[in-house]
């Protein structure tokens, strides 16, 4: 009995040469694993020479195509033509061809890019997106990394050099200080890869862990902290409306009995309160049209305290919308960089 050829398949007495498509270029077939084609003989021998002949040309399709010399397009007409079969052909739109030119053009790029560069256009493209004080602390970070960095490549930079970096900055910067340079040093890797600078982030698993209990790392007021704060605040009720300077008392205050954020406070309007129904509106709408929320949970309706209208806030918003200010506190101003907050934290 002729042996059947490998890569063969006896069906009804027929040959039928069967081929499976390496997993790696199935995208570039439609993801079909598996080509066939009758051999229209019933003989080994026959059978043997189709064979050779499909593994020859297939295997040097395939290896055009790995190493990026032939075009998708060109492989799938290569494939309709020796299996006489319209497949790929105006069908469907193969994975995009990759030069060896390119290749060679973005390995030349990744080497030569230095960090200093990506810093710069990875500041431009997000420049848009930061606040004035994001940016303003992004530009602190982003000198102290190229400083240290800026003059390599950024494919260059390795694991071993973040990490005597980080060593050195643990001298005399807290946990938290060098978990903030390791994250924004990570953003910019991650930059790089996605405009192919580099192909690794080797920031990962550079995060500081932090081992201190909480209360070593900021600690809470106790209660009689709170009394004493109160109490020198209302005590120094009557010199803070002398020079003016009412946040000093109702901003501190507000935050106590509300929780609202120390910015929130300082650019409320009058027409936020509502002392009707003992309530304050945090909303970015105002007649000034110059307030930020953080985001759009932060729009609520927070409740005034007792204590607050006993203590004469009620009396002081009264007064304040009757000499004809729009504002809660008319002295504060938007800062840059802290917004209204800037002269109350």
């Amino acid at each position: 009995m002729t042996p059947i050829a490998v890569f063969m398949r006896l069906r009804n007495r027929t040959f039928h040469y069967r081929r499976r498509v390496p997993k790696d270029l199935r995208p570039h077939f439609d993801n079909l694993h598996e080509f066939t084609k009758t051999c229209n003989s019933t003989k080994g021998t026959d059978a043997r020479v189709m064979r050779a002949a499909f593994d020859r040309e297939l295997d040097l399709i395939f290896l055009t195509l790995r190493a990026k010399l032939m075009p998708p397009a060109l492989a799938r007409t290569r494939i309709d033509e020796l299996f006489d079969t319209q497949k790929f052909d105006h069908k469907s739109v193969p994975p995009p061809f990759i030069s060896a030119d390119e290749i060679v053009e973005a390995e030349v790029k990744r080497h030569v890019m230095k960090c200093s560069t990506v810093l710069e256009q990875c500041e431009q493209m997000n420049t848009p997106n930061w606040s004035p004080k994001t940016l303003f602390e992004k530009q602190a970070i982003y000198k102290i990394i190229n400083d240290r960095f800026g003059k390599m490549g950024i494919a260059k930079i390795k694991f071993a050099d973040i990490l005597a970096w980080r060593k050195e900055l643990m001298v005399d910067r807290g946990i938290v200080t060098v978990n903030k340079y390791m994250s924004n040093l990570s953003g910019v890797f991650k930059f790089a890869i996605q405009n192919e600078y580099c192909t690794n982030n080797p920031t990962i698993g550079l995060q500081i862990k932090d081992h201190r209990v909480e209360s070593e790392i900021r600690k809470a007021y106790v209660q009689s902290d709170i009394v004493n704060i109160v109490s020198a605040l209302v005590r120094h009720k009557e010199t803070f409306y002398k020079k003016n300077r009412h946040e000093r008392l109702w901003a501190p205050l507000l935050a106590l009995y509300s929780g609202m954020r120390a910015d929130e406070i300082a650019q409320l309007d009058i027409a936020d309160i509502d002392l009707a129904e003992c309530c304050i509106s945090i909303t970015p709408i105002g007649p000034s049209n110059d307030k930020k929320i953080k985001n759009k949970s932060s729009i609520r309706i927070v409740p005034i305290h007792d204590d607050l209208l006993t203590l004469g806030f009620g009396v002081y918003v009264r007064n304040t919308e009757h000499v004809g200010h729009t504002k809660l506190f008319p002295r504060l101003y938007r800062h840059p960089l802290n917004g209204f907050a800037h002269e109350v934290i």
